[in-house]
Order: C-alpha cells, then structure tokens, then sequence
C-alpha cells in the first residue's frame, strides 16, 4: 500500500506512516508513557499532538506542518490542481441538486483564471509575477462574495479555496508550513464538497480522495548528496 513516512522527535524519534487508506501510525512512539508524562506535568509530545489532530480529520494540518518542507512546490501545484479541478465539476455543475436552485449562471472564469496559473507553475516552474496573482486572488475573493450573498455556500467555500491557493502560489517559492495556506485550501475544497448536497458526497470520502491524490502527485524533494 502506499504510504508517505517521516521522523519526529516524541521523548525519542518516532516514525509517522500516512497510508493511502487514511490509516496513520507511530512507530517508536509509547503512548502510555506520554499521557503518564502529562500526568506529572510535562507537555503533550508532537506526536500526541498529530494524533489529535489526525483524529479530528486534519489531515493537511498535520502534513503542512511536518511533512511539506520535503514536498517539491511544482509537484504540490499540481496536486492542488487535481483537488480543485476534481472539487469543481461537482460545485459548479449546475445540474446537481443545490445548484438547481440558483437563478443565475456561476461564474467560471475567475476560478479558471486561478487553476490556470497554478498549472503553469507545476508545469515549468515559472510564477507569474506577483501582481497577476493578486488580480487572480481578487477575483476569485469576489466570487466568494457574490456566492455568499447569495446563500450559495459551496460556491463560496470553492472561491475561498482558491484564494488561499493564490495565496500559496504567490510564496511558493520560500514557503511557511505555519502559515496555514496550503491547509486551508483543502478545508475549503473539502466544505465546499459537503455543501453541494449530492448523494453520496460526505466529508469524510472527500478528505481520502485529497489525501490519495496527494500521495499520487506530490513528490518528495530530491536532495543533492553531499560530498
């Protein structure tokens, strides 16, 4: 089965498993001895810590923060792709049952004005110049808004993702794994799902099929040996 690993440091290495079926384990992490730890007053382990957060169904939280620094950035664009475009013929098919109801036709070119300049990334590597990606990430802001107004909450959600996607994209280059963007995108994708209101579509199933094409797409950076 497919898997992404890495170490971190619980009262010792441990090694985090992260399977294609959404199954986490810790190998070299007791954690008996740490809730006993906490009893005497010591701080949770990072480890509790990414079970916690693991258990809550922040699966990108958890790899944002420990796992992205060995993620190539065009790899990663382009697994946000793959989530947006995969999210987007469900939100903005008009035909579904929530979207039955709107009166007027979504708007699809600022959503396609976005993915496009995250395609370009993950393909040659280029960034369009910052300016561009704040046009991008104000457009799609004002779908947000316009989404909103008019109680459509998925389209809402789809618009917010994008616009942490720009926010990403426009640092992609010198990435912070605390600054949440990446996490965020997928939330947003993830709620925007659930709110479409077609049968069958739970959040649950959502945050696995993210998780697997994550695992699919996204490639550990490749680092240089030293001599």
């Amino acid at each position: 089965m497919k898997s992404i690993d890495f170490l971190v440091q619980c009262n010792g290495d441990a090694t985090v498993s992260i399977e294609y079926d959404g199954t986490l384990s810790l190998e070299g992490y007791d954690q008996r001895f740490d809730r006993a730890s906490q009893e005497f007053g010591y701080e949770p382990t990072t480890c509790h810590k990414i079970i916690e957060e693991w258990e809550r169904g922040w699966y990108f939280k958890v790899i944002a923060e420990h796992y992205l620094r060995f993620v190539g950035s065009r790899g990663l664009a382009g697994a946000m792709v793959a989530m947006a475009e995969h999210a987007g013929k469900l939100v903005m098919d008009n035909d579904l049952f929530d979207n039955a109801k709107q009166t007027q036709p979504r708007p699809f070119w600022q959503h396609g004005q976005a993915i496009h300049s995250l395609k370009n990334y993950a393909k040659t590597g280029n960034k369009m110049p910052d300016t561009v990606i704040d046009g991008y990430r104000n457009n799609v802001q004002l779908a947000a808004n316009q989404f909103f107004a008019a109680n459509d909450y998925a389209g809402c959600n789809y618009s917010d993702a994008l616009t942490n996607a720009m926010l990403w994209l426009k640092n992609a280059e010198h990435r912070d794994p605390d600054s949440g963007d990446f996490w965020n995108f997928t939330e947003f994708l993830t709620h925007a799902v659930q709110r479409v209101g077609a049968p069958g579509i739970d959040i649950e199933s959502e945050k696995l099929w993210q998780l697997q094409c994550f695992i699919d797409i996204a490639k550990p950076v490749r680092r240089r040996r030293k001599v």
